[in-house]
């Protein structure tokens, strides 16, 4: 019966590499939709730039972790992630109004500072560097899901959650709902945990679609319809 587990654990540890894999490539181009339409209006208009620099951060930390873990999955997936975040933070610079080029400005230096930081533990042996590292992940992976909340006092504001971005919220529902399984089946605290509290921040975030209109017209014409 033991082995027979065990294989079946190993059989869903293997699918989990692929499916989860794949659903965060998913994930990080939900940004491009984004992005995308940041482009069509010529303006980031009042979102935040913060979940872009989050994940940013969050894939640099955790391409380190799976080096030092030499976990290949947890390297591929965030060494993409983090390539196609920075393209997103580039676009986001470009079109963003001036006082938020300066907040984006502010937020990338203390990224940067936060990063140079990093590198000054490499002279830790490779086991403390290893705990230290998945600390930080599963903080920067917190940051990462919960970045979106940033909008939350202009979703309240508005009466619409047209700030939201709805495809990354999804997708970051799915995500870390198979990382938390997967964490859970190699026993990685590190990468289980972060991922539970990042699915239950998700649900929450979806539950705000719930109450509030995606678009300022709707929210508009509800407002009339209630008065």
């Amino acid at each position: 019966m033991a082995p027979s587990l065990a294989a079946d654990g190993d059989a869903v540890i293997s699918w989990l590499r692929i499916t989860a894999t794949v659903t965060s490539v998913f994930q990080f181009l939900a940004g491009a939709q984004q992005c995308l339409l940041f482009w069509r209006k010529g303006t980031t208009g009042d979102a935040s730039g913060l979940p872009f620099v989050a994940g940013a951060l969050s894939c640099a930390i955790w391409t380190t972790y799976g080096v030092l873990r030499e976990e290949p999955t947890i390297v591929l997936v965030n060494s993409l992630g983090l390539g196609l975040q920075a393209s997103y933070i580039l676009c986001f610079y470009l079109l963003a109004m001036p006082l938020v080029k300066t907040h984006v400005r502010q937020t990338l230096a203390a990224a940067t500072t936060y990063t140079l930081l990093l590198l000054t533990l490499w002279h830790l042996d490779s086991a403390d560097r290893k705990i230290l590292l998945g600390w930080l992940a599963s903080a920067a992976s917190i940051c990462f899901c919960s970045a979106p909340l940033v909008s939350v006092k202009t979703v309240v504001r508005r009466h619409s959650t047209e700030v939201l971005p709805f495809g990354f919220i999804v997708m970051t529902f799915g995500v870390t709902a198979q990382w938390w399984v997967f964490g859970a089946l190699i026993g990685d605290p590190f990468v289980q945990y972060p991922n539970m509290v990042g699915c239950v921040l998700a649900v929450i975030q979806l539950s705000l679609f719930c109450c509030f209109p995606s678009s300022r017209k709707e929210a508009n014409d509800l407002t009339e319809e209630l008065l």
